[in-house]
């Protein structure tokens, strides 16, 4: 199959800090814009070190895992999406197997995931209102990124534009954030990344609102260059339900079974589409 050609795109300096420069060529967007966007506000600063924060997660393993699901449902699968792909860290796994596209709503990280997919075509745009001009055999939507919908409907919404942009057959594979019962209020967290000319630390207290959990992350981020900053982030995520997520597929003709183990012990939901 032949591939479209590759757009350019700007990358960011070392010190990481460009994102918090409105002048940074990381703020221009040389990819395709596609649908109605809202701003993606959640990842405004901390987007450039999305890497570095999470360098502990093993994606060659959870890309072998997904590969291995999608063999067994649709072995002659060839193309896949990756929806809400971040920085296309499972990216250079896929691509042994797989000719892989990405779309994200964040810019910044839509730069920082070009070098990982080099034939890749990268989209700019909202999961619930996307239209593409292609359809896949596989879409995936990866580490909990569905919990940033905002609603129930926001969900099916999201599930009916997979469906549209599958082939017959086509596969499906969310990976859900916590549910109502799963999530635990109350608790602190911390995450923090050590390199050489490159210093983060994460907190957070977990809180529930409105049948939505909400981190509260406050950063320092300190580099040799820049010295330390500090900043916050408020990232919600909705409490979706196992039945909701159930009903939203098979509203949109998913045939589903659900893997309570899934990539990284979240779950994971298949959804086949004949």
């Amino acid at each position: 199959m032949k591939r479209r050609k590759r757009i350019q795109f700007w990358r960011p300096s070392r010190s990481g800090f460009c994102s918090m420069n409105p002048n940074c060529p990381l703020r221009c967007k040389r990819f395709t814009l596609t649908g109605n966007r809202s701003r993606p506000e959640m990842f405004e600063h901390s987007a450039a070190w999305y890497d570095a924060l999470y360098s502990f997660k093993d994606y060659r393993r959870e890309a072998e895992i997904l590969r291995a699901g999608i063999q067994q449902r649709l072995p002659q699968a060839q193309t896949l999406l990756d929806v809400a792909c971040g920085t296309a860290a499972h990216h250079p796994a896929l691509l042994e197997s797989f000719q892989v596209d990405g779309l994200d709503l964040n810019p910044v990280l839509l730069e920082l995931a070009a070098p990982k997919n080099p034939e890749g075509h990268f989209f700019q745009a909202d999961m619930t209102r996307f239209e593409l001009k292609q359809r896949y055999d596989v879409i995936t939507c990866l580490f909990s990124s569905i919990g940033y919908l905002d609603s129930v409907h926001a969900l099916e919404q999201a599930c009916s534009h997979f469906a549209q942009h599958l082939k017959r057959p086509g596969l499906l594979a969310i990976e859900p954030w916590f549910t109502p019962e799963t999530w635990k209020p109350g608790k602190v967290h911390m995450l923090t990344h050590e390199g050489p000319d490159l210093k983060i630390c994460r907190m957070n207290r977990s809180e529930t609102l409105n049948h939505q959990s909400v981190l509260h992350f406050h950063y320092l981020v300190g580099t040799e260059l820049e010295g330390v900053r500090s900043f916050e982030e408020i990232h919600t995520l909705s409490l979706f339900s196992r039945q909701e997520f159930q009903t939203a597929l098979e509203k949109a003709g998913f045939q589903v079974d659900y893997d309570p183990e899934g990539l990284t012990g979240r779950g994971l939901y298949w959804g086949f589409l004949a």
